[in-house]
């Protein structure tokens, strides 16, 4: 073993370590220092390429991948000692916890080995059509993924413990457990949905500022941009997957997360080698069958855990998500107008005496991000206003929020609040 991966075996234990001790404080509903932890490690990264480099050479990235992974576990070692834990070597293989470790995880071991197998098909699938593809579908992955990570997964995580401590109440807090992953599921559709307009609508401007103009010509923004765009069609299933399996996680039930994950993969694999084997589609149509995966994924877990639970109340569920994703269709179309009507390229040109100088030339990069960034800003405004119209509580709970944030300025800065 060479001295370089000695290092960064060492890197991986700390942040092996540094995981365990998340979960333990996640577990006691202690999120803030955990979600603030990976920034200690970046810090540790950035020292090791700009201080150590250029003294150690190679090993200075690598020793700062240590010191970032150590940071990372160390500034939440206070708070795990603050609930009481104290470690004691006890290496004892009957122990009845540690049993059930053992079968929960290997389900769970073997849900993501079968993750790893769509990511070898669609690697596979893409590198047969060109290098390029390759590039193109993980660009529009990354971007994709960032909703799923900020808000679906989050959620899963911050749920987990609430709904884990009502499973273990039996059946007489069953209803408390439906309503906590009603009002999770809905907290999170409610930030998914917007986003993944936004990522629809605005797909094309989204990629050309995410990996510049000048990288990118116009053919492999356009493919990008589409491949994105069917993403953005299964964001919120992924999503609902990660909430949903949490779920079952809850009942220490890992297996059916897994079954439902294996179906779902299969009929990825088959969709993506009809699409790109037999209808010759480009490497977008993986974007698509993986849509459509997910949205199965979602729906098998649903079906189950509706079983398992005795049944959820469609109108409690079903309304508020109706609701949103109407407001989310219309909030569509008030990205796009706005989005064509002041591009100098755009409808725009053909009413230069209405506009005049609010036409923005997005051959430029300051212009294009002014009009995204306009586009979406409008579009969301109008989301919040016609959610809350329709009555669906998350808008009035931001519009609450947005209310108090004024008075509190009020106090500090009235001038500036003045009416």
């Amino acid at each position: 073993m060479s001295s370089l991966t000695r290092i960064l075996l060492l890197s991986q234990i700390f942040l092996t370590l540094s995981v365990f001790v998340t979960s333990v404080l996640q577990s006691f509903d202690r999120f803030l220092v955990p979600a603030l932890s990976p920034l200690f490690y970046n810090l540790g990264s950035i020292i090791g390429v700009l201080v150590l480099a250029p003294f150690w050479g190679i090993y200075g990235p690598a020793w700062g991948a240590v010191l970032g992974s150590f940071l990372h576990l160390l500034i939440q070692l206070p708070f795990l000692k603050s609930l009481g834990f104290r470690y004691s070597l006890n290496f004892n293989l009957r122990n009845k916890a540690v049993v059930e470790i053992g079968r929960l995880i290997i389900p769970r071991t073997l849900g993501l080995a079968v993750d790893q197998i769509n990511l070898l098909v669609d690697t596979a699938l893409s590198l047969s059509l060109s290098a390029s593809s390759v590039v193109v579908l993980s660009f529009a992955q990354r971007l994709q993924y960032i909703p799923v990570i900020l808000f679906g997964s989050t959620i899963a995580q911050a749920v987990l413990p609430t709904l884990s401590r009502l499973a273990s109440n039996g059946s007489h807090a069953q209803e408390d457990f439906k309503s906590v992953l009603t009002r999770s599921l809905h907290q999170m559709l409610y930030l998914i949905l917007p986003i993944s307009i936004i990522l629809f609508v605005l797909r094309l401007p989204v990629v050309r500022l995410a990996f510049g103009t000048r990288r990118f010509d116009w053919f492999a923004t356009n493919l990008t941009g589409y491949t994105l765009a069917f993403f953005s069609l299964g964001i919120f299933a992924q999503s609902v997957v990660s909430l949903l399996a949490r779920a079952f996680y809850a009942f220490k039930d890992t297996k059916t997360p897994l079954k439902a994950g294996a179906i779902s993969v299969l009929i990825n694999v088959i969709l993506s080698a009809v699409f790109i084997k037999i209808f010759n589609f480009n490497v977008w149509s993986l974007a698509l069958s993986s849509s459509i995966s997910s949205l199965v994924n979602a729906a098998l877990l649903f079906i189950f855990l509706e079983r398992k639970v005795g049944g959820f109340n469609f109108q409690q569920l079903l309304d508020p998500i109706t609701k949103m994703a109407f407001s989310g269709l219309v909030m569509g179309v008030f990205i796009y107008l706005p989005l064509k009507l002041l591009d100098r390229g755009g409808w725009g040109s053909l009413f230069p005496f209405t506009f005049g100088t609010l036409l923005l030339d997005t051959r430029y990069t300051v212009n294009l991000l002014i009009l995204t960034c306009l586009s979406a800003f409008l579009g969301l405004v109008f989301y919040l206003m016609l959610t809350s119209y329709l009555h669906v509580s998350e808008g009035k709970r931001i519009i609450l929020m947005i209310s108090r944030i004024k008075n509190f300025g009020k106090s500090f800065f009235p001038s500036i609040f003045q009416e």
